[in-house]
């Protein structure tokens, strides 16, 4: 039996909780980076290993071979035993959950009989659930026993999912936000959020990066507190401590910064760094400057490249939607 999960955590619950059989956290962050359509799993690892490792989280070739390790358990194990697919709510489970239940029926790898779902946003009696990290391996064992085969709809509504995410047209995208889906439910507020990330039609700022910049705007200045603000204001926090610091660094960067630090900046040690806001910082938060028109833009969201900010879409917080310009052939 093949157990596959969101990370390390969660891994390490279900090792304990004694139930037994292997375990395979899935580990990517496809929320951030490019994740274009139509590319192979191999394909795709290798596009992702090499955006992971640009950011400092690992070398490229350890990376690679994780991956493709990674790839190959999962197929190894689809072909003929059981698998069960442990995640949550929050956007960085859903958006695994459908890569994976994609994988599976587009390689025709997917069995309604030998592979299970476990997909929770809360638990009876664990008040503030925020994920499966927040239980303990009597807990785990309970809703292993509570595991569900996963049928043809839910595989057919991933693979749907998983198209529009890896699309390179934002309308695909707004897609998932406004069609629940009864199969994946979770999905659709997850899938919210992830638009929410998108440059806002305000002032060009993501939900995370508008939040932070206000954070530190108020005095706030050590990034761990930052961060414990941040995750505060989120109903389901999808953010480790180095995305959002990537979120919080890429703020730095460029010819006008939003931010400015003192102190150690590594990975490792940034904890002891200090961060203010500047004054472009500060004209953005007001609405005088908008960030993505004065800082540009070169960022994927899955499929979509934004690389110029008067054709990229936008995130209007009034409306709830996305805003595509129009642009002249």
């Amino acid at each position: 039996m093949l157990h596959v999960t969101n990370g390390d955590s969660a891994a390490d619950l279900i090792l304990r909780s004694g139930i037994g059989g292997s375990v395979l956290p899935w580990r990517d962050v496809l929320h951030i980076g490019p994740v274009p359509g139509k590319l192979s799993m191999r394909e795709l690892s290798e596009k992702r290993t090499a955006f992971l490792a640009s950011l400092g989280w690992g070398i490229k070739e350890e990376l690679v071979q994780s991956f493709l390790l990674r790839n190959s358990t999962l197929r190894k194990h689809a072909a003929d035993d059981e698998v069960v697919l442990w995640f949550e709510h929050d956007l960085y489970d859903q958006l695994q959950l459908i890569q994976i239940l994609a994988w599976l029926i587009g390689n025709e790898q997917h069995s309604t009989e030998r592979q299970f779902l476990i997909c929770i946003d809360r638990y009876p009696g664990v008040r503030s659930f925020r994920g499966l990290g927040d239980l303990n391996p009597v807990q785990i064992r309970h809703l292993f026993d509570m595991r569900k085969p996963i049928y043809l709809l839910q595989f057919n509504a991933a693979a749907d999912a998983w198209a529009r995410f890896t699309s390179a047209k934002p309308e695909r995208h707004q897609a998932v936000a406004d069609n629940p889906s009864t199969e994946l439910p979770l999905l659709q507020a997850a899938y919210l959020r992830f638009l929410q990330e998108w440059p806002s039609t305000h002032n060009g700022l993501s939900r995370t990066e508008e939040h932070a910049l206000r954070i530190i705007a108020s005095g706030v200045s050590n990034p761990e507190e930052i961060l414990h603000a941040h995750w505060a204001n989120e109903r389901a926090p999808f953010m480790g401590d180095w995305t959002f610091w990537e979120v919080i660094l890429d703020m730095a960067r460029g010819g006008y910064p939003l931010v400015a630090f003192e102190g150690d900046l590594s990975h490792k040690d940034f904890r002891d760094a200090s961060v203010s806001a500047t004054p472009e910082g500060l004209a953005v938060l007001r609405g005088d400057e908008d960030n993505i028109t004065l800082r540009g833009i070169d960022r994927w969201y899955g499929g979509y490249h934004a690389t110029r900010a008067e054709e990229a879409a936008r995130w209007d917080p009034k409306q709830g939607r996305l805003q595509v310009p129009s642009v002249d052939s």
